[in-house]
């Protein structure tokens, strides 16, 4: 039986949401898996415990103490603390940890350097996607259609405003989204009609990130979803789907509250033209991004134009919703995840990392002593 982390929480404004996606995980992957869950802390420590199968858990005022864990470099076991040499062999890490601190690449960086297979994009995707900025400059070269944007530092903002505001001016012009460049889950986002506003959600949007996207404004725009799956060297792709909210700016609070006035609509009901330009659109940027695993892509269509909005590496909930229509549970879909992290892992450990060369003979401890 293999042995699955289930990573989540995490040093993240986007917490409370991986904690739902982790105990999704956790409850759908079904009794052929032995499933470990790991809960990283708000403060950033790594816990582990049976406690955290449980909801009613994380909803409590006192939580009881749970054991610390951690993994060490090249080795392959979760390590917990307080049970003398307890450990166990980790053969796949499922990656829930949305945002910064899980889905920029970091916590891929500890599992590549521990040999553990994982679910996501990995080091490289992870960190591109993540950066909203870096990955619109990406596809802007390659020619995937994005709205206009600007960026800019929160040190750059305090030093030349009024530069930086008629630079937006000259490129779009008010009003335009305002959002942390490597921010999820749609917190902070904010829409800036004049420049006292915009002084204004640039010191809220600073709190996030202390680098800022200003993005233009659509009055009447669609949002559609597509999640994108690179499974066994194939490009698997979901059915679209249509959000509509009662909004134009789907904040966190439409996003995730109960009560929140939002309609799916999957599959969505598009022409076939559309239809075709969103999946080649979805595929390009997945390659181009350097994307693994699973993934959601968000796009607007403006009038008769499709524009991507931004590539989800680790989407709440794996977007399982999306691959109802092509007969996949949600533990279906996460033993294929599974398999292919195994896969890519395995394709990576034949690659030949090493490589003899002659460049140290002759090189005594004189040869380091540069200051003389």
């Amino acid at each position: 039986m293999k042995n699955i982390a289930v990573i989540f929480g995490g040093k993240s404004v986007e917490h409370d949401i991986s904690i739902i996606t982790g105990l999704g995980v956790v409850k759908n992957l079904g009794e052929a898996y032995n499933v470990l869950p790991i809960y990283i802390s708000k403060k950033g420590t790594w816990t582990f415990g049976k406690e955290l199968n449980n909801v009613d858990y994380f909803n409590k005022e006192n939580k009881k103490q749970l054991k610390k864990c951690f993994f060490k470099p090249n080795d392959n076991h979760l390590y917990i603390e307080g049970f003398g040499k307890k450990k166990y062999e980790i053969d796949v890490a499922v990656n829930c940890l949305h945002g910064l601190n899980g889905e920029d690449g970091t916590v891929s960086g500890i599992l590549q350097i521990s040999n553990i297979p994982e679910t996501s994009s990995g080091v490289c995707g992870n960190a591109i996607c993540m950066d909203k900025v870096l990955s619109k400059l990406i596809m802007k070269a390659s020619d995937i259609p994005v709205a206009k944007f600007e960026f800019f530092d929160i040190l750059e903002f305090t030093k030349s405003k009024d530069n930086i505001i008629k630079k937006i001016k000259d490129s779009f012009g008010f009003p335009f989204i305002i959002k942390p460049a490597r921010g999820g889950s749609s917190i902070g986002i904010s829409v800036a009609k004049d420049e006292k506003e915009f002084s204004k959600m640039v010191n809220k949007v600073s709190k996030f990130d202390n680098k800022i996207l200003v993005e233009e404004y659509f009055d009447n725009f669609r949002e559609i979803n597509l999640s994108v799956f690179g499974f066994k060297n194939e490009i698997l792709l979901s059915s679209l789907e249509e959000v509509v909210g009662s909004s134009g700016i789907f904040d966190f609070d439409n996003k995730y509250k109960k009560k929140a006035n939002i309609k799916r609509i999957c599959p969505a009901e598009l022409p076939k033209k559309i239809q075709q330009q969103i999946l080649q659109l979805g595929e390009k940027a997945f390659k181009l991004c350097e994307c693994k695993g699973l993934v959601r892509i968000d796009f607007f269509i403006v009038g008769d134009s499709v524009v991507l909005n931004e590539i989800n590496t680790i989407p709440g909930s794996f977007a399982f919703y999306l691959w109802k229509n092509a007969g996949l549970t949600f533990g279906r879909l996460l033993t294929k995840l599974i398999e292919d992290s195994i896969e890519r892992n395995n394709t990576q450990q034949n690659l030949n990392f090493e490589y003899t060369s002659n460049v140290l003979d002759g090189i005594t401890n004189k040869d380091f002593n540069v200051n003389k």
